[in-house]
């Protein structure tokens, strides 16, 4: 995986399991077909598929133009990717729509909060979304993310072991939980999330990339070499992969 903290969102292929309403939000007046696009947005979102993501959350615009948390979704994408002007515009565009819901008007005062670089109130106000929706893995997924670029990582930990909790099929959940356990010099814990993420998303090329990652930490750069290779193979987008296969090669020469 790219940095962390901007692939994260470059925090994630399609999760072979259905996402239920119950488990991640359907937004206000979206039909049926719209909440199924909405579900898949965020996977590939969190599967560090940028472009399709973003693809997917447009088409969640067509058939709802007022979708509040499909234009959030966008923006909180570009601030990951350090997309700076795609953030303050996306970010001035969903909050000119109806946030109807509470965990709405939360995502809402967090991305005020980041238009204005309040860090320290962009942390509170995404704790408080997690407290105030114990069942809403969104509310836990967009929290972890906040948390990993304010480096609290035992708060990144909790919020992402809710995620697994009320969506235990969702891929890059447990990657995530593998980088927030090796910040924590965890390491047989990051493996093992590593590998479910690799067990559950096996025709994606993340997974590759992120054990490769993790093997790089461990200093097996021959073999963190190999998943580089292999996540570039299976998608040329993968580009950080391939320039992360040179690096470990030439580490591993040495």
């Amino acid at each position: 995986m790219k940095k962390i903290l901007f692939t994260i969102l470059l925090a994630f292929a399609f999760v072979s399991a259905t996402i239920s309403a119950q488990q991640f939000f359907s937004p206000s007046g979206n039909s049926d077909e719209a909440n199924t696009l909405y579900q898949k947005a965020i996977e590939a979102a969190f599967n560090a598929e940028h472009d399709k993501a973003v693809a997917l959350f447009d088409k969640v615009m067509q058939k709802n133009p007022k979708c509040f948390m499909a234009m959030a979704h966008k923006a909180l994408l570009a601030y990951h990717w350090e997309k700076k002007d795609d953030f303050n515009k996306n970010a001035a565009k969903a909050l000119t729509m109806p946030a109807e819901s509470g965990f709405e008007k939360s995502v809402a005062s967090l991305l005020k909060a980041r238009l204005e670089n309040r860090s320290e109130d962009a942390s509170a106000i995404a704790k408080e979304m997690s407290a105030s929706n114990v069942n809403l893995a969104e509310a836990h997924l967009i929290n972890s993310l906040i948390q990993f670029e304010e480096k609290d990582f035992a708060v990144a930990l909790e919020a992402l072991y809710n995620v697994k909790r009320l969506a235990p099929d969702f891929a890059p959940a447990y990657n995530m939980l593998g980088y927030a356990h090796m910040e924590q010099q965890q390491m047989e814990q990051a493996e093992k999330m590593f590998a479910k993420y690799m067990s559950l998303n096996p025709d994606s090329a993340n997974p590759y990339d992120s054990m490769g990652d993790f093997l790089m930490a461990k200093g097996d750069y021959t073999k963190a070499a190999e998943m580089f290779e292999k996540a570039y193979s299976m998608n040329k987008d993968f580009k950080f992969s391939k320039e992360k296969a040179e690096e470990a090669r030439k580490k591993a020469d040495q």
